[in-house]
């Protein structure tokens, strides 16, 4: 087994071991106040390859509570991917989102902005009957912030926080028309000025693939999200994920 065999089992143990602790921190820490949710991602990814393994995405995403229904995010984010080596891509992006407050049922409903800038590196490993696929994402986090009673957006933008993102999913394909695959991410931020550093977020996913064509598919995924709330509380959510990809070519 060469380097890159040896490098790939240590990301691995490396991403079970973080998962885990922070998978028992979360469940068997102190006593801690949780609140659960319901939420529906609507998504629409618009792919276009241009060279050789390199592409251009643009997605549009809509996130809404679903108990009561209401708007939660919007969101936009422009991506170019490029290969780095044999099996390896980084990524660098652009997103805009859209948040409202995380409760559905608080008033006013405030739409903050916020800008992230991104960059990503992945790493893929096929093996005989699936392929594991390694992406780390690191994300500044600009916020523009809003008055004091939160009814209106002021013009002063800051660096509110940076995200660190590493997800790890294993991509299985069933048949010509079916792909799946299994997964899990961690996400940890550090707050610019809270000082705090941390546990921000971790996701399970579930998801299956349905290919109309080489150009057009449709996933429906499952996410089981713990996000951080405060010191000891967080929230626990179910997530349906829909996620529309189309493919046009440049000749």
């Amino acid at each position: 087994m060469g380097f890159v065999g040896y490098l790939f089992i240590f990301v691995v143990v490396k991403q079970i071991f973080v998962f885990l602790s922070i998978f028992l921190l979360v469940f068997v820490g102190q006593a801690q106040n949780t609140v659960y949710q319901n939420q529906l991602w609507v998504n629409y990814n618009f792919q276009l390859p241009f060279a050789k393994q390199k592409s251009f995405q643009l997605e549009i995403s809509e996130r809404v509570f679903t108990n009561p229904f209401e708007h939660a995010l919007l969101a936009f984010r422009g991506t170019y991917r490029f290969p780095v080596g044999k099996n390896k891509e980084m990524a660098l992006g652009i997103a805009n989102f859209n948040q409202t407050p995380t409760d559905p049922l608080a008033q006013p409903r405030l739409s903050i902005p916020e800008i992230r800038p991104t960059i990503d590196f992945i790493y893929k490993r096929p093996f005989k009957k699936f392929s594991l696929e390694n992406r780390v994402r690191v994300e500044p986090r600009f916020y523009n912030i809003p008055n004091s009673s939160k009814t209106e957006l002021t013009d002063v933008v800051t660096l509110g926080a940076v995200r660190w993102r590493d997800r790890l999913q294993a991509m299985i394909p069933i048949n010509s028309k079916w792909d799946s695959r299994i997964g899990t991410e961690l996400l940890l931020h550090s707050e610019v000025n809270l000082a705090t550093r941390g546990f921000d977020q971790l996701r399970f996913i579930g998801a299956l693939t349905y290919k109309f064509s080489s150009k057009t598919q449709l996933e429906a995924a499952y996410i089981h999200q713990l996000q951080s709330k405060g010191i000891i509380d967080y929230f626990e959510r179910d997530i349906l994920w829909l996620n529309f990809t189309q493919k046009i070519k440049w000749n």
